[in-house]
């Protein structure tokens, strides 16, 4: 299970790119699409191996006036789902 604490890296095979206001990322070993909204794709952008779910989630509340709380519960739901699909991984030791 994810933490607050976690710092996650988007997997070396998936590749994305921004269409619109979606993203489509792509696990090039799995041959498997995920397309995701503007707020997931700004997720996604900051999974960096340095930034903690927390910090990402912490910026989006600013961002999108929602509260902290809201964000990190959002944040940490996201993240597990990429994490459980192979297209990131946890960062044992930061970049």
């Amino acid at each position: 299970m994810l933490t607050p604490a976690t710092v996650l890296v988007l997997a070396a095979d998936v590749r994305y790119r921004t269409v619109g206001e979606e993203m489509v990322l792509l696990s090039q070993a799995k041959g498997e699409v995920m397309v995701v909204n503007a707020v997931a794709a700004r997720v996604v952008a900051e999974l960096d191996g340095t930034t903690s779910l927390a910090t990402i989630a912490s910026r989006l509340a600013d961002r999108y006036e929602v509260s902290g709380a809201e964000a990190l519960a959002d944040v940490l739901e996201f993240a597990d789902r990429l994490a459980e699909l192979g297209f990131a991984s946890v960062c044992s030791v930061p970049r």
